[in-house]
């Protein structure tokens, strides 16, 4: 007798979902994510915990889920990047979904992003709510999006590996040499290599905002430089003024004034416009504060 769960999906014949949640010692929020992906309103096929040597009561967390739950743990850490595409390489459905232990779904998220699939080879389901360690509103993202998902790309506005979904047939892997903006990292190279993406609007991905969290790690301007470094010279001519204006904001973030500045004045030179997008504008004008009053500090 076949002991193991099939989801609705499996049995009735329509489009198949395997979820590949990664983690690492997030027995804090785990329970919350788990739960967010069996809640949901199209069951996924399979879901996979995969655990990167966690010290903390990850393993009993899943335990309660049982049959559900496939979870596999690391003996040594391998971070986010192996884990991801270890998963992947056990999964059997048509699309792959990921999530990270630390942020969750609306039940809806998985029936409203494949509604909205249509052709594409990977989707972002933009996330606007970002939420505080305690599960608390901290903040609405109000950006409205290009109907060119191309521009929201090079821009830098997509990447949370929570919101992301493949085919599963042309998902590609992350990769190491980019932990920090392997997300961002590996759009590119499927946008690059001539992959169809979708942006889709269903405010369906809840990010949580914490100390731990990579996007206040130096690890972050790290990985951009090296995307810089690989893609500047294949980024298609029509949206490199947006790459070059996302990589100079990210210098200037992170102290390397010279160069980010020469970044944004060659990104306004291709593109004067850039600026009519209240974000870049604003970006634009706290950077150049924060400039201007260390210069006064230092006279």
């Amino acid at each position: 007798m076949d002991t193991a769960w099939k989801s609705p999906n499996q049995i009735s014949g329509r489009p198949t979902v395997s979820v590949v949640l990664t983690t690492y010692n997030g027995a804090s929020y785990l329970t919350q994510a788990i739960e967010s992906i069996l809640n949901q309103t199209y069951p996924p096929q399979e879901v996979f915990v995969i655990d990167d040597a966690s010290t903390d009561n990850t393993s009993e967390i899943v335990a309660k889920y049982g049959r559900f739950i496939q979870y596999f743990r690391h003996t040594n850490r391998r971070e986010r990047c192996y884990g991801r595409n270890f998963g992947a390489s056990q999964a059997t459905g048509e699309y792959i979904f990921f999530l990270d232990y630390d942020d969750y779904w609306a039940p809806e998220h998985i029936e409203r992003v494949l509604a909205g699939w249509g052709e594409a080879a990977v989707v972002y389901a933009y996330p606007r709510k970002h939420i505080d360690a305690e599960g608390r509103l901290r903040r609405r993202s109000r950006l409205r999006l290009p109907s060119d998902p191309g521009v929201a790309l090079f821009s830098g506005w997509i990447g949370f590996p929570s919101a992301l979904g493949f085919r599963r047939e042309q998902y590609p892997g992350f990769r190491d040499e980019y932990i920090g903006r392997e997300d961002w990292e590996i759009l590119l190279r499927a946008w690059i290599a001539g992959k169809k993406l979708r942006v889709l609007d269903t405010d369906t991905v809840h990010i949580r905002e914490h100390r731990s969290r990579a996007s206040h790690s130096p690890s972050l301007y790290t990985a951009t430089k090296a995307i810089y470094e690989t893609y500047h010279s294949c980024v298609p001519s029509s949206y490199l003024p947006y790459f070059l204006f996302h990589i100079g904001e990210m210098a200037l973030r992170f102290g390397e004034e010279k160069w980010g500045w020469s970044l944004i004045r060659e990104a306004l030179q291709r593109r004067p416009t850039l600026l009519m997008h209240y974000r870049r504008g604003l970006s634009l004008l706290k950077r150049s504060l924060r400039f201007y009053r260390r210069r006064s500090v230092q006279r």
